[in-house]
């Protein structure tokens, strides 16, 4: 829970000292034009999600991550790892007793961004949708279940707002580690 706090806190911090550097330049998104470079992407956000094992401990949870978009091989691909960190309470028998346990996932993962801009020729520039894909490992932890490491993956669709040419608002639904979330992207 903390660290959802500290990654709201972040953007918060950074959003006023980006949003006070405008350039004047409103358009600049990850679109490659003849007029503007294609650049990095650092997203954090917070959300719902799942925590747990399997179906049967899997659990709403609140969730907080970080990811990181490098462009590669066409204006509209970018490429990244991504930390998620998840964590809340399940009810499980133990020794013939219900018990309330606490457990935490922490998936490490690569991440895809197709962005499908291109489509909508009059969409405006301060708007871009793309769908998102995710893979790697998953890290649990529970009072109960000490460690186990599992497959982590994600498919989504989501949006962003530019507010500037550094500064952005990133959100996304789909299935996977979240459910939705919604955060803040800072480019540069």
């Amino acid at each position: 829970m903390k660290s959802i706090w500290i990654i709201i806190l972040l953007g918060c911090i950074f959003s006023n000292v980006l949003i006070a550097g405008n350039d004047g330049d409103d358009n600049k998104t990850t679109k490659n034009t003849d007029s503007e470079e294609v650049t990095s992407t650092f997203n954090f956000y917070a959300g719902l999600g799942t925590f747990g094992l399997n179906k049967s401990y899997n659990t709403a949870a609140l969730c907080g991550g970080v990811n990181f978009e490098i462009p590669m091989f066409t204006d509209n691909l970018t490429l990244g790892p991504e930390i998620i960190l998840s964590t809340g309470t399940y009810s499980d028998k133990v020794n013939g007793v219900f018990k309330t346990m606490s457990g935490t996932d922490i998936h490490i993962t690569a991440n895809a961004h197709y962005y499908f801009d291109w489509l909508f020729e009059a969409m405006p520039d301060k708007y871009d949708l793309f769908a998102k894909a995710s893979a790697g490992l998953k890290l649990y932890q529970s009072d109960y279940n000490s460690h186990r490491v599992t497959v982590s993956t994600g498919l989504y669709v989501g949006g962003r707002y530019n507010f500037n040419n550094k500064f952005s608002f990133y959100s996304f639904v789909g299935v996977g580690q979240l459910w939705a979330a919604a955060g803040f992207s800072l480019k540069f």
